[in-house]
This record gives structure tokens, sequence and C-alpha cells, in this order.
């Protein structure tokens, strides 16, 4: 009788637990089913790559094609004149290189230190004057502003991120 009534136990609990599964697995199937449908289509932003997944960084070309699109948004709403772009443009890869010949020079010293980064805020405010040469003060307040913005939305910085403590 004992034996009998395990076994009834034990089918009971192996129904249970098939009925749970396939009942996952059709929540699973419409899930994704709605998710299709909720798709949007061809999206103007549809050249911004994805933001990185967890763990994921993104590729150098990704990186490179937003900081393009951000530069050519932050031309726009500044309303340089085609002198200005110009100047503004010579500048900016001026910097670039700069900072690039910079982090070669730091390469072998084990990353960012300290004396890396007082060159990059002297080079930072540096080329923050040379900017306000040649935008106009109001120009020069939109810069700073949107720049403040691009750094807060930086992935991975604040506290416990990297450079912030």
């Amino acid at each position: 009788m004992k034996y009998i009534q395990l076994l009834a136990i034990c089918l009971l609990f192996i129904s249970m637990t098939s009925s749970c599964n396939s009942s996952k697995k059709t929540q699973t199937a419409a899930t994704d089913v709605s998710n299709k449908l909720e798709q949007p289509t061809k999206d103007v932003k549809a050249d911004i790559p994805p933001p990185p997944r967890d763990g994921e960084r993104p590729s150098r070309e990704e990186m490179q094609a937003k900081r393009a699109q951000q530069q050519e948004a932050l031309i726009a709403k500044l309303d340089l004149s085609a002198e200005q772009e110009d100047k503004y443009r010579k500048i900016n890869a001026k910097y670039r290189e700069k900072i690039k010949t910079m982090r070669e020079k730091h390469r072998g010293s084990g990353g960012f230190n300290a004396e890396m980064r007082d060159e990059m805020m002297a080079m930072r405010d540096a080329h923050q004057a040379e900017l306000a040469t040649v935008l106009t003060k109001d120009q020069l307040k939109i810069y700073v502003e949107e720049r403040e913005k691009m750094r807060q939305n930086r992935p991975g910085r604040g506290p416990g991120g990297p450079g912030g403590r």
C-alpha cells in the first residue's frame, strides 16, 4: 500500500514539473512573438551602434563612429560659420594628435597615472582656451554644457567606476 502511495506521489510530482516546464516554454514563445511584433521599423538613429551589453565593450569602429556623430551634432548645435568650423576642426585635430602622442609616451608606465592626469588637464585647459579664441561667448557656453552632458553620459564612470572615487 505504501508503495502505491509513493508511486502516486512520484507520478503527481513528475506531471506537475512537466506542466510547469511546458508553461514556461509557452510563456517564452509568447514573449518572443510579442517582442518580434513590438520591434520598430527602421529608425532614424539606426546608424548609432547599440549600447554594450554587460561586460562587453564596443568595438573601436563603433566608438569612432559614435564620437564622429557626437562631434557633428555638437558642430550643428554651435551653429558655426564656415570659417569657425574650419578653425574648430583644426584645433580639435591638433589636440587629438597631442593626446595620441602623450598616450604613446605613457604606454609603458602601467596605465593612467598622476603625471598623465596632470598633462591631460593642462592639455584640456589649453584646448578650451584655444577654442575660446574661435567661438563666441554664447557658443563657448553651449560647448561647455554639451561636453559636460557627454561626460555625464559616459558608461562606466562615477563612483567606483574608472577614475571615480
